[in-house]
């Protein structure tokens, strides 16, 4: 909702949450709760299949390796290590 606004997009509340509503129910996204001082959220994701997250995936880095050829191989090793290290 933040987002639209954002972009000038004024946009009703119970609009928002009955999108989300109807995208959760036919799969495309996932929910889960979080609580914030004592305030209870959801955090809405976009639901995607393994497969095809592992394909994109996998299109992104090769694409990034024949940009940037075997530096980017390190980069990315050094990226993922610093992240996963956290």
């Amino acid at each position: 909702m933040e987002e639209l606004t954002k972009r000038g997009r004024k946009t009703a509340y119970t609009t928002v949450l009955t999108v989300l509503s109807r995208l959760y129910t036919r799969g495309f996204i996932n929910k889960r709760e979080k609580v914030i001082n004592n305030v209870r959220q959801f955090v809405y994701e976009l639901s995607i299949p393994y497969e095809v997250k592992n394909e994109l995936i996998r299109e992104h880095i090769g694409l990034i390796i024949k940009m940037f050829g075997k530096d980017a191989i390190q980069i990315i090793r050094d990226y993922l290590n610093e992240i996963v290290g956290k």
